[in-house]
């Protein structure tokens, strides 16, 4: 799948009791999560429809790993062995079509991490769900500092990072992995999510084999702050002091008295 542009900014909402989440702020860290870690069941648990494929389909699969298994058999030799394969082999069986599904499930459980943004930084269901109801922060990220250090540095230590946007659908999705490439497949899994979740207008980094890690970001990748309408006087303090210190922007939200709508104003340091 080609990567998507990405906006100018994108958005991380956090609340500041928690220590992973203050790193982000505190020591530019960010955390790529296991999907096990989520809070939606379904998320990143989409299966492979390996019982939608055909006869045909299936035999396609076979020649192909026969072929390249055995590269000395001719096509003949390599078809014949393929059917011969396919007569002594169950690969409709229930059993062994759930045992690829978990397996596929727990790759990518093991294998990838995802880093998730959003691209509003106005959603008072975000605000409500990710920033402690309000008491947290919004981070803000400047993408285009963000792009150059992934596709510039990370690769140097062997951090390869793409990103997303989630895909919201209404229908439980058939994803037939013979229509598919094999990272088309992965990413796909990660990134359908109900349509349920279309209000958080997700894009997601994923972090190719390396669940569960750290990554530490140059400064200026952050460049402001938002603080919730309900945060509490010692942290807005607090954060209004590291502000001044790291030449980060600094809003304060707020309730709109005549609308269920959030405004922000800018805070002086």
């Amino acid at each position: 799948m080609e990567l998507m542009k990405l906006p100018e900014y994108v958005y991380k909402y956090i609340s500041w009791e928690k220590d992973y989440h203050r790193k982000i702020v505190l020591e530019n860290k960010i955390f790529f999560s296991s999907v096990k870690n989520f809070n939606d069941p379904f998320d990143s648990t989409i299966p492979l429809r390996y019982d939608k494929w055909t006869d045909e389909q299936i035999f396609d699969l076979f020649v192909q790993e026969i072929r390249r298994n055995n590269p000395n058999l001719t096509d003949d030799e390599v078809k014949r062995v393929a059917r011969n394969e396919l007569r002594n082999d169950d690969v409709r069986n229930d059993k062994r079509i759930q045992n690829t599904i978990d397996n596929q499930r727990e790759i990518i459980a093991t294998k990838y991490g995802i880093f998730s943004t959003s691209c509003k930084y106005d959603s008072v269901l975000m605000w409500s769900h990710y920033s402690n109801l309000h008491k947290g922060l919004c981070i803000r990220f400047n993408c285009e500092k963000l792009r150059d250090y992934i596709e510039n540095e990370c690769p140097k230590n062997d951090w390869i990072i793409v990103w997303y946007k989630a895909e919201y659908s209404k229908d439980y999705p058939v994803l037939n992995p013979f229509e598919l490439s094999d990272e088309d497949q992965i990413i796909k899994s990660l990134i359908i999510k109900s349509a349920i979740w279309i209000y958080e207008e997700e894009i997601r980094f994923i972090l190719f084999t390396y669940p569960n890690k750290e990554l530490t970001l140059p400064y200026g990748i952050i460049d402001q702050i938002i603080l919730g309408c309900k945060i509490c006087r010692e942290d807005k303090k607090e954060l209004i002091e590291f502000s001044k210190n790291n030449n980060i922007e600094l809003v304060q939200a707020f309730r709109k008295e005549y609308d269920f709508d959030l405004g922000f104003i800018k805070v002086n340091v």
